[in-house]
């Protein structure tokens, strides 16, 4: 949380064109109780929190 009501999000993840940077701000501004445009996101730097993998089949 920053002094101006805005929230900074960081996770390794990444997005693949599957919503997930607006799901991650999504659930950030509800936990937080804040609109989800006063939420940052910043994914796909290895040195951030781990994060599940987005994949799909393993067939």
């Amino acid at each position: 949380m920053h002094g101006n009501g805005r929230a900074h999000v960081e996770l390794a993840a990444h997005d693949v064109g599957t919503g997930t940077y607006s799901i991650m701000a999504q659930s950030a501004a509800a936990q937080l109780g804040l609109p989800v445009e006063a939420c940052d996101v910043v994914m796909g730097e290895a040195d951030l929190p781990l994060a599940p993998i987005s994949g799909g089949s393993t067939w």
